[in-house]
């Protein structure tokens, strides 16, 4: 968690130690355009503070800051100056991939299931031989330089299967309806480099706690990849972690 200068009492300025001890955020050595880029991105959150801190009645305000700062993770951080880094700068840069096998805490794996034509992943018992259902997800790992990658990771992930037809499905959150779900879209084009809002929706907030990890939306805060206590239940988006739900699973590298 990282923890928020206090505006009332601290300079505000590049602070490693509100990075946890990371370089600071803007690195040394860009282009004058680069830094412009970065220096506009600071200015924007930095108004925006301090106008919300000028519209609260000087008795909250310590008070507010100091929940915020509870509060306050690096993905927030990250969300803060991605809204407002200029379009040419590129939100997440492809690193590398991984391959894993999934099962959620009550030992579920993901099955691809196929219905008048559409696909979807579902939660289910395997045991035996039809353990060879299972799919595996393929992690492209995404970085950020306004994100901490220590125990968060952007990551895109897309279902492998022996039926190479069936390869290329990623996992997506977009809105239907008014909420956010879970859907599987075909991709041809490389995403090596994501640049625009609109390709957000591939990606997920791996974050990893002990032995399990949790996947949230980038382009729906709050939204978590989930699968029902019940056997046999799609795979779907939630917004609470772990009540009504399955958050956690379990991934084991191939």
């Amino acid at each position: 968690m990282a923890r928020v200068p206090d505006p009332l009492t601290e300079p505000i300025g590049c602070d490693s130690s509100f990075y946890d001890s990371s370089p600071c955020p803007f690195p040394k050595n860009r282009s004058l355009s680069e830094l412009g880029s970065h220096w506009k991105a600071i200015d924007e959150v930095d108004s925006v503070a301090f106008r919300w801190a000028a519209e609260v009645p000087q008795g909250e305000t310590r008070r507010r800051m100091n929940r915020l700062a509870r509060s306050f993770t690096d993905i927030d951080l990250m969300r803060m100056l991605n809204s407002a880094l200029v379009e040419e700068t590129f939100i997440y840069k492809y690193t590398r991939s991984k391959l894993y096998t999934v099962q959620d805490e009550d030992h579920k794996s993901f099955v691809l299931w196929r219905h008048t034509g559409q696909a979807q992943l579902m939660a289910v018992h395997l045991q035996g031989p039809s353990i060879n259902k299972a799919v595996k997800l393929n992690l492209d790992l995404y970085r950020s330089p306004y994100i901490s990658p220590k125990r968060i990771s952007p990551v895109a992930m897309n279902i492998v299967e022996s039926n190479t037809v069936e390869n290329n499905l990623y996992l997506c959150c977009v809105k239907d309806k008014g909420s956010p779900v879970l859907q599987l879209e075909k991709v041809k084009e490389s995403m090596k480099e994501i640049r625009t809002g609109d390709q957000e929706r591939f990606i997920f907030f791996k974050t990893s706690s002990g032995s399990t990890s949790s996947f949230e939306s980038a382009a729906h805060p709050g939204w978590f990849l989930s699968t029902s206590k019940r056997k046999d239940k799609p795979v779907r988006m939630i917004n609470q972690t772990g009540e009504q739900d399955i958050t956690d699973f379990y991934l084991v590298e191939i």
